[in-house]
């Protein structure tokens, strides 16, 4: 998915694929196998684990650079204006109405209340 590297037809993708379809096969399988309340062995829940930290590494890589991609596409300035926009209604959604308004912007605590001072004075 570089976007540098020449596309090349080496049928990686459909590869791929193939191995997620079987994945998703075995997957599917053990979750109709594994109890609620069943133990495991300390080496297969260290497998599953791994396979899905693995499998949600791949997946967040390849949705970022398809989203980077996208952006990228846009122009710099809308990319930028896009991160700012994440930023900033993730500080709005973690923080509450009533927690803004405490914020005493004459005398901010820390680097997030300067930032939503800073942001407020625009």
């Amino acid at each position: 998915m570089d976007l540098d590297k020449p596309k090349v037809d080496d049928h990686e993708a459909k590869m791929a694929r193939a191995e997620l379809y079987k994945l998703n096969q075995y997957s599917a399988k053990l979750f109709k196998l594994i109890g609620e309340n069943d133990e495991l062995d300390g080496w297969v829940q260290a497998k599953i684990t791994k396979a899905a930290d693995y499998i949600s590494s791949v997946y967040h890589y390849m949705e970022y650079e398809k989203m980077a991609a996208a952006q990228i596409d846009k122009g710099p300035r809308d990319f930028e204006e896009n991160v700012h926009e994440s930023v900033r209604r993730e500080l709005s959604e973690k923080w509450s109405e009533k927690y803004k308004r405490s914020i005493n912007c004459d005398s901010p605590k820390g680097f997030s209340q300067r930032a939503h001072c800073a942001g407020r004075k625009k």
